[in-house]
């Protein structure tokens, strides 16, 4: 047994893995909704691929050294838990601030018996990470092709960490696949998203719009 990686074994362990998000993700709320439930701080966008990737593993290093988390937890929330669970797969894990990076990989590459697609990485759409902290906190969606970084710091070490980081706009254009081989997103759900992300910060752009 691994003592720096965490697996629920059972619908209690999971549950209480899912209640330790309470305070920092919305687990029902689905972009261009806001899902974090601090009210305010810096978001970086990567691909949701790398998020749910071992790759991501140096960036959540990075994470916990700065905001002096203990922990970090994973939690995958589409496919539906609910599904998952009849059939002994409960799709989250904790691993230990020691753990990291080595162990974050272990978590998401995970898959039981010889069924490679039931790895998180593979089969997670919707997933969320957060660290004991509750300081920061991580949201992707595979449909949307991004990830959510959220941070009360504009910058820091976990942008640099071999994950490519950019602004949700740029991320939008540069990360989704071709016409016809994702999903459409209208100008309303790409503006509501982007508004979100504005009305969020600690320091919102001045609104140059004449008063006078």
């Amino acid at each position: 047994m691994n003592e720096g990686l965490y697996q629920p074994h059972s619908i209690e362990d999971f549950e209480a893995l899912s209640a330790e998000f309470d305070g920092a993700v919305d687990l029902a709320a689905r972009f261009p909704e806001w899902p974090f439930l601090d009210n305010v701080g810096y978001v970086a966008a990567c691909e949701y691929v790398d998020s749910t990737s071992g790759a991501f593993g140096p960036v959540l290093a990075e994470l916990v050294e700065y905001y002096g988390d203990e922990t970090v937890t994973f939690i995958s929330v589409d496919p539906d838990p609910d599904v998952l669970i009849p059939h002994s797969r409960y799709p989250a894990f904790r691993v230990q601030k020691e753990g990291l990076p080595d162990n974050f990989w272990k978590g998401v590459e995970y898959f039981p018996g010889v069924d490679v697609a039931a790895a998180l990485s593979v089969d997670s759409d919707v997933a969320g990470i957060v660290g004991s902290s509750r300081r920061w906190a991580v949201w992707g969606q595979r449909d949307w092709e991004i990830a959510l970084l959220l941070t009360p710091e504009r910058e820091g070490p976990w942008l640099h960490a071999d994950i490519n980081f950019v602004d949700v706009p740029e991320a939008l254009q540069n990360f989704r696949g071709p016409e016809g081989w994702t999903m459409p997103l209208s100008e309303a759900e790409t503006a509501t998203m982007l508004g979100n992300i504005a009305r969020h910060r600690p320091d919102p752009p001045l609104d140059t719009e004449d008063k006078r």
